[in-house]
């Protein structure tokens, strides 16, 4: 029945980007695993993690959680939104601090996505001082993801609104925070100033 479950269910909340065969007890688990479908609900979910709850802990193979997969879905700040992050976080709270195999916490994906500020802070209150955390590309705070969003100038995505989030109200200064890069042995300091200003390139 699990094997059926998974298989069906993942598709009605997923969008199909691959599946992970994992062995267990003797057979193959089938796991659709992609971004949950904002459309579906939280009721939707809560019924497939009661089935199995065994989902909120199994990892893609980047190393994803649900919490990761779900922060990087740009679509995922609706009305729900906060109903299913609460949901995630409350069911598996280690994931706040699981990092996937670039490196990433949940709240580097979610500021380099353009969260809101709002959805940002519920990151942040589950794991405080994350704020401060470097993760990749180049040891970045989560400001300097947040500077580097290509919409870096479009306030429908929240970016401005969730750069001045982490600037005035949690981190003043990780604007003085500069990220290494090395081209050709010759090492520069990125600021979220250079950063910002290197992302405005193809933005229209």
């Amino acid at each position: 029945m699990l094997e059926g479950l998974g298989s069906l269910a993942w598709s009605i909340v997923q969008g199909h980007e691959r599946v992970v065969s994992k062995q267990r007890s003797g057979r193959f688990l089938r796991l659709e695993r992609d971004a949950i479908n904002i459309a579906a609900g939280l009721e939707i979910i809560e019924i497939i993690y009661d089935a199995h709850p065994e989902f909120n802990r199994e990892e893609t193979f980047e190393g994803d959680l649900l919490l990761h997969r779900f922060c990087s879905q740009r679509e995922c700040d609706g009305i729900a939104t906060p109903d299913i992050l609460k949901f995630l976080l409350e069911k598996c709270p280690e994931s706040i601090r699981h990092a996937n195999n670039r490196g990433q916490l949940p709240i580097h994906i979610a500021a380099m996505l353009s969260k809101s500020p709002e959805f940002c802070s519920m990151l942040i209150e589950a794991y405080p001082g994350s704020e401060r955390i470097a993760g990749p590309p180049l040891g970045m705070l989560p400001i300097h993801c947040a500077c580097m969003s290509k919409t870096a100038t479009n306030t429908v995505h929240g970016t401005v609104a969730t750069v001045e989030y982490y600037l005035y109200s949690l981190y003043p200064d990780g604007i003085n925070y500069a990220v290494g890069l090395n081209l050709d042995g010759h090492g520069q300091e990125l600021y979220p100033i250079h950063i910002t200003i290197s992302s405005l390139v193809g933005v229209t």
